[in-house]
């Protein structure tokens, strides 16, 4: 008999995406799936002892998800503030150079393509702990990396391992909570922040005390590489029941549009800010290489701490609110650094606002979506493909105009793109009415 099947057809609420187990057939159907999951792990316990067991599985996992997310943090975050060094490395200008950024978002973009329907038709930790394996080889290799074509075919595989461990975590941490998920899926995000936090500080180490930035490639490796192993023997969750919700809003495809425009616009900034400042730095003479490093550091710890004061925030204020504040405070963080371009000062102080500014873009943007209509996979995969081409497309181009205009180029491109992002969502909110949330909690799969 069915068991499973039969007690699933009794479910009539939606359990997508957060919304919370309401009959006593959906909470049947989640103590079912979960015996099923305890069955796969060896020696796991049944009766009396299931939820305890339970619980250590959840909290071994969750753990290396959080492991995972630092990871990925670690992976984004080393790139920038060693960009000088790769060039290099590969005997190549600053312009050239930019190419790594198109070539990690191009990967990152294939694999968000590609990588969900491996987690639902293969075991998901196995999947994890494969890709896992594959970034801790790829960023051991980097600093070995004598040419630009090699060191941009590693950036595209780094790329498209991030993707699929940034999509798979997000989807087993959900499957795993189910609609428990909200506070953990915010600690999940900031463990990525703290990552990004870390990583250039171990490079501003690495130049320091070795005079290169290699040893710091091989010491996150080193510290990558074992969370593969977590991955082999911990069971994954099972894939939850797929409902349908007969109160959601109708896609206005023109809305999805303009809003993963704003994604992109965003993920841009973040990205070419982030990317470009410790080169910016340097090359005003605001910073040496090892200080230019911490000034990239400072700018992703204060996006970290941002995030973390998001949570409340969303609670308390209309998303539309908390955007509007968040991009003029932006904006004017940048119209400081280009109207004082000579101070030290102003650089850190502007830097370290900006990214409390951030922040908290990127997921009010989502709750921006979800009061307007119903946010689906199909909508939030518009929302990650816009993402993406922005962190693709914008970073490439300011590497491209900092030899022929100089490294001022980057303040200029930033403002331009904060303005653009104001004035479209000034032209959404107009035009969208807002209804509330209907459609559940948003779960969110990129930083």
């Amino acid at each position: 008999m069915n068991t499973t099947g039969t007690i699933e057809a009794q479910a009539t609420k939606d359990t997508s995406y957060g919304a919370p187990i309401e009959t006593h057939a959906e909470k049947s159907v989640e103590r079912v799936r979960t015996c099923l999951w305890l069955s796969s792990a060896p020696h796991s316990a049944v009766g009396p002892d299931v939820e305890s067991t339970e619980r250590r599985h959840r909290l071994a996992t969750t753990a290396g998800y959080f492991a995972t997310m630092v990871a990925l943090g670690l992976a984004f975050a080393v790139i920038g503030p060693t960009l000088a060094g790769l060039a290099r490395q590969t005997h190549s200008d600053v312009g050239e150079i930019g190419i790594l950024f198109s070539a990690l978002s191009v990967g990152s973009f294939l694999g968000s393509l590609l990588s969900g329907q491996w987690f639902d038709r293969l075991p998901g930790h196995r999947v994890l702990a494969i890709a896992v394996a594959l970034l801790a080889v790829l960023v051991a290799c980097v600093p070995s990396t004598s040419t630009l074509s090699a060191l941009a075919l590693t950036m595209l595989l780094m790329g498209a391992a991030t993707a699929t461990l940034d999509v798979g975590v997000n989807t087993l941490l959900l499957w795993s909570y189910r609609h428990r998920v909200g506070g953990v899926i915010n600690a999940l995000h900031f463990c990525f922040g703290l990552g990004a936090l870390i990583a250039p500080a171990i490079v501003a180490g690495s130049i320091r005390t070795m005079g290169d930035f290699a040893v710091a490639y091989w010491v996150l490796a080193a510290a990558i590489a074992p969370i593969a192993w977590c991955f082999i023997w911990l069971p994954a969750p099972p894939s939850p029941v797929r409902a349908t919700t007969h109160f959601a809003l109708p896609m206005d495809r023109r809305l999805v549009m303009s809003i993963a425009t704003l994604f992109a616009l965003y993920v841009a900034a973040e990205a070419g800010y982030g990317g470009w400042i410790a080169t910016y730095a340097a090359m005003v003479g605001l910073a040496d290489p090892a200080n230019a490093a911490l000034l990239t550091s400072a700018f992703w710890g204060m996006l970290t701490i941002g995030r973390l004061i998001a949570i409340p925030l969303a609670n308390r204020y209309r998303a539309d609110t908390v955007i509007a504040v968040d991009l003029t405070a932006a904006i004017v963080c940048v119209g400081a650094m280009l109207m004082d371009p000579e101070s030290a000062t102003t650089l850190w102080i502007a830097t370290c606002l900006l990214g409390m500014s951030l922040a908290s873009i990127f997921p009010m943007l989502l709750m921006f979506a979800g009061e307007r209509m119903t946010v689906t996979g199909r909508s939030t995969s518009w929302y990650m493909a816009g993402g993406s081409a922005g962190g693709l497309v914008v970073p490439w181009l300011i590497g491209r105009m900092f030899a022929p205009f100089g490294p001022a180029v980057l303040l200029w491109a930033v403002i331009i793109d904060l303005l653009a992002t104001t004035l479209l969502f000034v032209v959404t909110t107009r035009r969208s009415p807002r209804h509330h949330g209907i459609g559940g909690e948003t779960v969110n799969s990129q930083n």
